[in-house]
């Protein structure tokens, strides 16, 4: 991606996101499907030079990005149920809407009432929409801030419009995308 170094990673990640990756999924699982029909080798080692090309066209700092981790690990996971014999029936919703689709889904009462919403709030409100463990951690403080449990073993806190995750024994600041995506 010649071009890359002229939108910010956060910009062209975005725009991966929203117009590239949906498609890319919806052509991977079409693809397999047809590998998985013919159950030809052949298919199969096209497809993993198809991906590792694509792959290796994204700047090292887009494919550290928890979004497009996920992505790679997603279309990994689907090629190795294709391999089994197993038909590819559903790609995660996450990846074939777009980013504000999924957003609108995941925080229905944000997007849809442009209620304003703290960080905490529109956590919350995913998690309760997509079934995750979002709680208080009972006698736990970060800087007299609330910490907790997200996921099965995420810690986190909120300062203002941050969220902050307890990295083994240091909090580091987190994206809302990047803590959905981990």
């Amino acid at each position: 991606m010649k071009w890359s170094d002229l939108l910010s990673p956060q910009c062209l990640e975005d725009m991966l996101m929203k117009e590239f990756f949906p498609r890319w999924m919806q052509v991977l699982a079409s693809w397999l499907n047809q590998a998985n029909v013919s159950r030809s080798m052949d298919a199969y080692k096209e497809i993993g030079l198809w991906y590792q090309g694509w792959i290796s066209q994204l700047p090292v700092e887009i494919t550290e990005l928890a979004s497009v981790k996920y992505i790679k690990k997603e279309s990994l996971r689907l090629m190795a149920m294709s391999s089994k014999g197993q038909h590819v029936h559903h790609v995660d919703q996450r990846i074939l809407v777009g980013q504000e689709q999924m957003f609108s889904m995941a925080f229905g009462n944000y997007v849809n009432n442009h209620a304003p919403m703290s960080q905490r709030e529109r956590l919350e409100d995913y998690a309760q929409t997509n079934g995750i463990c979002f709680y208080p951690l009972a006698q736990k403080f970060y800087q007299d801030r609330q910490v907790y449990r997200f996921g099965e073993t995420d810690q986190i806190c909120f300062d203002k419009n941050s969220i902050y995750i307890l990295n083994q024994t240091r909090w580091d600041i987190i994206g809302l995308n990047e803590l959905i995506y981990r």
